[in-house]
């Protein structure tokens, strides 16, 4: 009969520590199998919200961290995953750190349709398209060329983007394909359907730290580092995209 309680009693701990491994929030049940934390109920209904910081360097853990351990940290792999709100007026949205840097979620990826295979679509896509921060003309002249603008982007790191319609059209966004982690973010106003004649404006958010990275400055004027841009929208039943790219 010992035994019978003894096993019992192991049995009821080990219940009682699997349970604990999972948390529901919302709702006196058991957590759906898989979830860590689950955040679920039926007498409350909301959200999660998002704790709010301000990023000014997407390369680095915010000095506002309470934990001093992190503060200003360029590398955290341990925080690889960590979510937040990025309350920087003209930056907010959600970011996860990977561990080196943050990135913004949704927002600047390589689209799932690829726009580069689009039909070529009317109307004007305006904006800057060279940057000229790389500065060399070969592989022995490197360093600033006199009479060329060049961009300061710790100075102004923002560049709007305006589509012109010439036709009525349907469903316009834009899209922006950043290989080489050039772009914070990216917003848009506009967009939708547009009558001949409207505009859409893409306001593109460049990293303010461009004109120091050695991988972009030290490229060669035929190589340039490059930012595609598309605005897409819908012709009859046909997707098409008018492109501009950035050279850097």
């Amino acid at each position: 009969m010992k035994k019978l309680f003894l096993l019992t009693g192991i049995f009821a701990l080990m219940s009682i520590s699997t349970l604990q491994a999972q948390v529901r929030i919302g709702e006196n049940k058991v957590p759906e199998k898989g979830a860590i934390l689950d955040l679920n109920g039926t007498s409350y209904k909301g959200g999660l919200l998002l704790p709010k910081v301000i990023i000014t360097d997407m390369e680095k853990i915010p000095d506002t961290f309470s934990d001093g351990v992190v503060q200003g940290a360029e590398t955290v792999a341990a925080l690889a995953g960590l979510i937040v709100w990025n309350a920087n007026p003209g930056s907010e949205g959600i970011y996860v750190w990977d561990g080196e840097k943050w990135r913004r979620m949704m927002e600047v990826v390589t689209p799932v349709i690829d726009p580069a295979i689009l039909p070529l679509g009317a109307g004007s896509l305006s904006g800057r398209t060279c940057f000229d921060i790389g500065v060399t003309e070969d592989v022995n002249t490197r360093g600033y060329i006199s009479g060329r603008w060049i961009a300061d982007f710790a100075k102004q790191s923002s560049y709007d983007y305006i589509y012109t319609a010439v036709e009525n059209i349907t469903n316009l966004r834009f899209m922006v394909v950043d290989k080489e982690g050039c772009v914070v973010n990216y917003t848009s106003t506009g967009t939708g359907n547009l009558a001949s004649g409207e505009t859409a404006t893409l306001k593109v958010n460049f990293k303010p730290t461009l004109n120091s990275n050695p991988n972009i400055i030290t490229r060669l004027r035929t190589n340039p580092a490059q930012v595609k841009i598309y605005a897409v929208y819908k012709k009859d039943t046909t997707e098409v995209a008018v492109p501009l790219t950035a050279n850097l």
